[in-house]
């Protein structure tokens, strides 16, 4: 993928974030030294990814809730072929804001209508197993503007 410098004004920058089962029951190592933190440290050239779970999830805590109008997701080494993105304000009520399948890694933006948004998770659907396309996902920078 193509490394280019993130936008100013991305929320989720240096906020908290974790690696998580798909599921969301538990937390998940990084694999390698790909932690948590690197996807949303604002270099396009690091990413976090779970470790010892083919499809996982991203989560972030924007700290507060904003009114959230696009969501761009810059994918690693590895990518989701299949992914969901979850919003929410208290971290209980989830809402599927996007459903992309056939992606090819790089840079995707989902325009969101503006809601109060709290939390972010993006979700990997596919690939959930050894030898397919995207390998695994790997989340370079997760970005949220107003």
């Amino acid at each position: 993928p193509e490394l280019r410098p993130i936008p100013p004004g991305n929320l989720a920058t240096h906020k908290p974030a974790k690696l998580l089962s798909t599921d969301g029951t538990h937390s998940l190592i990084a694999s390698g030294f790909a932690f948590a933190r690197y996807g949303v440290d604002g270099h396009a050239w690091t990413w976090a990814q779970g470790a010892y779970e083919w499809a996982w999830m991203y989560h972030v805590d924007l700290e507060r809730p904003y009114a959230i109008r696009r969501v761009a997701i810059n994918f690693g080494g590895g990518w989701a072929t299949e992914y969901k993105v979850h919003v929410s304000e208290d971290g209980f009520t989830w809402n599927t804001v996007a459903h992309a399948a056939d992606c090819m890694g790089g840079r995707m933006e989902h325009a969101l209508d503006g809601s109060p948004v709290r939390y972010i998770r993006v979700e990997a659907v596919k690939p959930d197993g050894p030898d397919q396309e995207g390998v695994q996902m790997a989340i370079a920078e997760l970005e949220a503007y107003e």
